[in-house]
């Protein structure tokens, strides 16, 4: 078996982190590299893979808050600006609501209460 190149490992990781997100199991991705590809790896390398898998899992688990606020702002208001454009107005309420539970400028409170009604409660901060 000739060594793998970076770049080769680098997609064999990434082929196998997207079994994993699809619920596959060790097994089942031990099947799938046996017959599905043309790694020629035994278990044990599919384990380091596994692993490898594993920890862009963890890495991607850490976000910076403010970083993804960010994103997401710009493309609430890049969505809210095109439906205006496009005078869709509905979707404009809709994405506008989006940034207000993301700004957190309003507080909802649902309560259920015992006759099965629900009573909403609505707080503006400002």
């Amino acid at each position: 078996m000739a060594k793998s190149t970076d770049i080769e490992v680098a997609r064999r990781v990434d082929t196998v982190f997207k079994l994993l997100m699809q619920g596959l199991r060790r097994s089942d991705i031990i099947r799938y590299v046996d017959t599905e590809t043309n790694w020629d790896i035994g278990e044990r390398q599919v384990d380091q893979y596994i692993k490898s898998a594993t920890n862009e899992f963890k890495t991607s688990s850490k976000i910076d808050h403010d970083t993804e606020m960010g994103k997401a702002m710009a493309r609430l208001n890049r969505l809210y600006a095109n439906a205006y454009s496009g005078k869709d107005y509905k979707t404009c309420l809709s994405v506008q609501k989006e940034i207000n539970e993301l700004a957190q400028l309003i507080e909802h409170q649902v309560n259920v209460r015992s006759d099965n009604k629900m009573e909403i409660t609505v707080k503006y901060d400002g």
